[in-house]
């Protein structure tokens, strides 16, 4: 009888339990090349060229201030006495907009705001020719320090982008290879700035190039980019709601206040300030200075010192 009811037990219990277990529905995450694929490439591609716009000056000052470095002797060149100056400009504006770039992002979305940031950008890189030939380095300066204030507010752009695409399980793989685009365009920015500067068209055609491919990205951007996969005009049913499941929220989630007090307050937040302020400073230096180094120390020519970087 005790082994009947306790039988009888087990069952009701094994019954409930039965009910209650939530159905094990696995979501259709869409098509294979989706349209978060495609939003990836684009940031990976954003990235890329942005750090093209940045490294360029590093080579392209080494032929803006020698004569001999161009087939072309028509191709003008200048005697500066501050290039220094002129190379550390971009990060006076680099360190300015990215708070309040972020800040502005999440009340009026970052699609538009990319926009922006990368048309002042590219607009800026094709005029240093045009303002070092009518305004010596105090051009250069200026269209440095606009590309700089464009600049940082990108980086916090993607963030947000990358927050509102990346389902959970693919956010490591999407950002970092979103994020893999600045050191591609470093790699690429110092062979091909080099190779354009010693060819018959000079040092303002790799400035040209470079600006001209930021401007054809943007526009590329005006049509597939999305603030959110809710906005998008071609994603498929099943990948937004995909998207949006495996995030937890909607387009429609109020953003909450972010916690500045206990920011500042946080030892791990120094902590990690302060090694990447580091980290970035010697980096920096080295992308910014060593073409100028290797030209004038060591005596390479413009196009191998940067063969021998890589």
């Amino acid at each position: 009888m005790v082994n009947s009811a306790g039988k009888a037990a087990a069952i009701t219990k094994s019954a409930a339990l039965e009910v209650i277990k939530p159905p094990n529905v696995k979501l259709h995450i869409g098509p294979i090349f989706g349209c978060r694929h495609a939003q990836i490439i684009l940031y990976f591609c954003l990235m890329t060229i942005t750090y093209c716009t940045r490294t360029v000056l590093s080579v392209g000052i080494v032929a803006m201030t020698n004569n001999n470095t161009s087939t072309n002797s028509d191709v003008p060149t200048y005697q500066w006495n501050n290039q220094s100056v002129v190379l550390s400009a971009f990060y006076w504006g680099y360190v300015v907009l990215q708070i309040p770039a972020a800040m502005m992002g999440k009340r009026v979305g970052p699609k538009w705001l990319l926009v922006a940031m990368a048309t002042i950008d590219s607009i800026s890189c094709v005029l240093v020719p045009v303002s070092a030939e009518y305004f010596g380095a105090s051009g250069v300066i200026v269209c440095r320090v606009a590309q700089g204030l464009a600049q940082g507010g990108i980086s916090p752009m993607l963030h947000m982008l990358l927050g509102h695409w990346a389902p959970p399980s693919e956010r490591s793989v999407m950002g970092s290879f979103a994020y893999s685009g600045s050191v591609f365009g470093n790699i690429i920015a110092l062979p091909i700035t080099g190779l354009i500067c010693s060819s018959w068209f000079g040092w303002p055609a790799a400035f040209f190039t470079f600006g001209a491919l930021g401007l054809l990205w943007v526009i590329a951007w005006m049509f597939l980019g999305a603030d959110r996969p809710g906005l998008h005009r071609g994603i498929t049913s099943c990948e937004k709601k995909y998207i949006e499941s495996s995030l937890g929220h909607t387009e429609h989630q109020a953003y909450r206040k972010t916690p500045w007090t206990r920011i500042l307050r946080s030892m791990p937040f120094w902590a990690v300030t302060v090694s990447f302020v580091g980290a970035n400073w010697g980096s920096s230096v080295l992308s910014t200075q060593t073409p100028t180094y290797l030209y004038k120390i060591l005596n390479y020519d413009i196009k191998s010192e940067l063969y021998y970087q890589q």
